[in-house]
């Protein structure tokens, strides 16, 4: 047979386990080329088009973001940090660069929100 030792104060263990974790939302997102000068916004409620890869990067980072933030609030967060990961896949053809795609992570974490 087991025997099973429950500690002195584990209700409060569980409390504090609580208070230690956090929560953490990702949003991801992706641009696509399909055609020359066109850079496509996709993951979100409705395509988007760019005709500049840099503002087209830049929208959807800002996008992802206040998504990401605004999970992270439902689902209880307090001090949301964000950490953003950009992939970004070209190739060089005849010494002229080619965007392929890229892809767009953004997590939105903090602390639970004591009430």
């Amino acid at each position: 047979s087991t025997k099973m030792v429950i500690p002195k104060y584990s209700e409060v263990a569980n409390a504090i386990g609580a208070v230690a974790g956090r929560v953490s939302v990702k949003c991801v997102g992706t641009i696509t080329s399909p055609s020359e000068g066109c850079y496509r916004l996709h993951g979100l409620e409705r395509q988007l088009d760019f005709t500049s890869e840099e503002k087209a990067l830049k929208e959807l980072e800002k996008i992802l973001s206040e998504l990401a933030v605004n999970k992270a609030k439902v689902s209880g967060a307090d001090n949301i940090e964000l950490q953003v990961d950009c992939d970004i896949r070209s190739s060089d053809i005849e010494n002229q660069r080619i965007f392929i795609d890229a892809e767009i992570a953004v997590t939105a974490s903090g602390r639970p929100k004591i009430t």
